[in-house]
């Protein structure tokens, strides 16, 4: 019977049983392909392998710590294990201030993207120093009519701000949000403290019925002395959000496609309303400093 010729690929290597010879694959004279010993004698493996058996055959074997076929083996360098940090929240902003938190709570919103902005509204003031003597919280919302679920007096701990947001399930119809900005202005901040930071973040989904009485309310209230930031969600007006919101815009103006990216910029809020802090305190720091000179001079 003929001998089938053999399907190895050239150059393949074979191993005698004690890993003392080598068998390479290769065209012999014949031009058929053929095993011919290629080393005689002693060990073959390299110096950084040692002949086993694997999977039935003797074969040699790169040691721990090596790579290769066996016959050519080089050292595996040292792994460097990268720690990806984990992702960055806001610090707690630890200064004074009275915040108030405008909740847009007309029928358009729905119930469960209701939820999502109590949730982002409880996110939020996680953040800050919650106490009698630090931030004080007021939330308001609006819809024909503004109510004010609670004032700044009315919760003085940062563990009773969430219970509360949550109990609020308010929805009617309507956006009057000139209302709610008269509302803030004549109620809830009226009650907040001398010489600290007043801030309102206000969150509306849709234009309001009388725009151009909610851009005169707004600028009342910033007037006021309040800082306003305005965060706009879904099909909304940018003009009016602009003009409800502080200046610059890009500062104090926000827009989200949707209830769901508020995820999405709630770290941003935090640090921006920080941010608004330490610039009051370092503008009432110098303002002192320019009273208590002009007293002086007087």
């Amino acid at each position: 019977m003929a001998q089938q010729p053999l399907t190895n690929a050239i150059g393949e290597k074979r191993i005698s049983d004690d890993c003392s010879e080598i068998f390479t694959c290769i065209w012999d004279k014949k031009n058929v392909k053929s095993f011919i010993q290629t080393t005689k004698n002693g060990e073959p493996c390299h110096e950084d392998a040692e002949c086993k058996m694997i999977g039935g055959d003797k074969k040699c074997a790169c040691d721990e710590g090596y790579e290769g076929d066996g016959f050519t083996c080089t050292k595996i360098p040292p792994t460097t294990t990268t720690t990806t940090p984990a992702p960055t929240t806001a610090p707690p902003c630890e200064m004074i201030a009275d915040i108030g938190i405008i909740m847009d709570s007309s029928s358009s919103i729905g119930k469960k993207s209701y939820e999502i902005m109590k949730d982002f509204v409880k996110d939020v003031v996680t953040n800050f120093d919650v106490k009698p003597d630090k931030v004080r919280v007021a939330v308001e919302t609006y819809n024909t009519n503004a109510k004010i679920q609670f004032n700044f007096d009315t919760h003085g701990d940062e563990a009773d701000i969430p219970f509360a947001v949550e109990k609020i399930h308010e929805i009617g119809t309507g956006t009057y949000t000139n209302r709610a900005l008269k509302m803030a202005r004549k109620k809830i901040f009226t009650t907040a403290r001398e010489g600290v930071p007043k801030i309102a973040i206000v969150l509306t989904d849709g234009l309001s019925r009388k725009p151009g009485e909610t851009r005169k309310q707004a600028q009342l209230l910033r007037d006021s002395g309040v800082t306003v930031f305005c965060i706009g969600i879904g099909d909304v007006s940018p003009n009016e959000i602009n003009a409800i919101s502080s200046d610059p815009d890009e500062d104090y103006t926000f827009m989200v496609e949707n209830f769901q990216a508020l995820d999405t910029i709630k770290e941003t809020i935090k640090r921006a309303a920080c941010s608004e802090l330490i610039k009051f305190l370092k503008y009432f720091a110098r303002y002192r400093s320019w009273d208590a000179k002009s007293r002086v001079s007087r």
